[in-house]
């Protein structure tokens, strides 16, 4: 492979409810693994390169617990935090003496 994206998963496309709480749920991480890991199956993927664009939650190690177990290694993993607006925190104020 080039290193183009061969899978992409939300919780979106597994969920059948718009509800927020619903897609962030732990049950949801083990359908999009499921479906993730069966196509990489098909294709005979066995080294991964894996990108997380969310924040770092306990959902995230467990995805990479899971595929651990379904024996695929990995090149290397980015957590991609979003950017916050305007690129950044406003400073802290300054202290008076």
């Amino acid at each position: 492979m080039k290193g183009k994206v061969i899978v992409y998963m939300s919780a979106g496309q597994v969920s059948d409810s718009f509800n927020i709480k619903k897609k962030r749920s732990y049950f949801l991480v083990n359908y999009m693994m499921s479906s993730i890991i069966y196509k990489l199956k098909e294709n005979h993927i066995k080294k991964i390169r894996l990108i997380l664009k969310s924040n770092i939650s306990r959902h995230m190690y467990k995805v990479v617990q899971i595929l651990k177990s379904n024996g695929f290694f990995f090149d290397c993993i980015k957590f991609l935090k979003p950017l916050p607006h305007h690129f950044g925190q406003r400073r802290k104020k300054l202290r008076r003496l």
